[in-house]
């Protein structure tokens, strides 16, 4: 049986057209409750495609959208998107372990000797903790999105960041698969940044020329560095300049769904299982600035603290209007 996808075509705002082919759902779009259906957020699967915002759909599955009112038109992209395998396995924050040591405890490195077991469960083959087999094929990871942050906890509250990942490996029955995990700053620098720059060592600043991590400070672009610094992690890990113990303990911290889970789920979403409100069009509200804000003053302190500086979005000045995702 073929891979099921469906071609959306776009108008650009420099009024060229543009066709993206989806092949998995959600198609990580937001839009507002109108025609022109415009994207107002590009997320996950549909940024790595290469959609932006302020692109208008136009047609989906070669249906015009010209002639239909947006109920009309939000029933063909659902019906269109239906067959599309779920690929997304969404973690829960664990507010309860929001501090770096209890972090540390629940997905902590894994133990050398487990290590190359482990990663069986991924794809991976390694010959020890320190060692790839060098002939087999590997899975490659994809990290660097980040679709905005919750205010978590009491009675003191922490800024969590939804981290998107992604998975491609050769197995047959589980060809892609992706995860959203979140997790706070100070957990991203303890439990990912420090181990990574422990083991590169001197060639930490050739590794990661021009992919610098957050400040404490969080000043304005705090959450592009994080992508642009989650990226380059990716990129060694794909391109095996780290040891196997490493590539286990960033599965192990952002609690990466193994194959069989991938499976699991990929399965019940083609039996029918009905997706979640963001899946199927619940109504959201429209975020007051365009961005999420960051981390400001230290990783330590409480979100209200944190979140003080900020990227501060891009202020378009956005009027709380339902708005829909797909």
């Amino acid at each position: 049986q073929g891979m099921v996808s469906v071609d959306v075509q776009f108008l650009k705002p420099d009024g060229g057209e543009e066709t993206k082919t989806f092949s998995s759902r959600p198609l990580g779009m937001e839009f507002f409750m109108r025609m022109p259906m415009v994207v107002t957020k590009a997320k996950a699967a549909s940024r790595e495609l290469g959609v932006q915002k302020g692109w208008v759909i136009k047609a989906v599955g070669g249906e015009s959208f010209d002639a239909l009112d947006f109920a009309s038109a939000y029933n063909v992209l659902k019906q269109a998107t239906q067959p599309l395998k779920q690929e997304i396995v969404v973690r829960e924050p664990p507010v309860d372990e929001a501090s770096v040591a209890s972090m540390t405890a629940k997905v902590g490195p894994v133990e050398q000797g487990e290590v190359t077991t482990y990663l069986k469960r991924f794809g991976y083959s390694a010959s020890s903790h320190s060692a790839w087999e060098k002939s087999a094929p590997q899975p490659e990871i994809h990290l660097g999105v980040i679709d905005g942050h919750k205010e978590l906890g009491a009675p003191c509250t922490h800024t969590w960041y939804a981290l998107h990942c992604r998975l491609a490996c050769s197995e047959a029955n589980v060809q892609s698969f992706r995860w959203q995990v979140e997790r706070r700053l100070a957990h991203l620098r303890a439990c990912l940044h420090d181990p990574v720059k422990r083991e590169i060592g001197k060639e930490y600043d050739n590794f990661f020329a021009g992919a610098h991590f957050a400040h404490h400070g969080g000043p304005p672009g705090t959450t592009a560095r994080l992508e642009v610094w989650l990226g380059a992690l990716a990129k060694l890990m794909n391109e095996r300049k780290v040891t196997p113990s490493l590539v286990a303990a960033t599965l192990r911290f952002l609690e990466a769904p193994d194959l069989s889970e991938a499976a699991k789920s990929q399965g019940s979403a083609a039996e029918g299982t009905p997706p979640t409100d963001g899946e199927n069009g619940s109504p959201q509200a429209s975020p007051a600035a365009d961005g999420p804000k960051d981390d400001a003053a230290n990783d330590d302190k409480t979100d209200s603290e944190e979140e003080a500086a900020g990227d501060g979005g891009s202020g378009d000045g956005s009027q709380a209007e339902p708005q829909r995702m797909s």
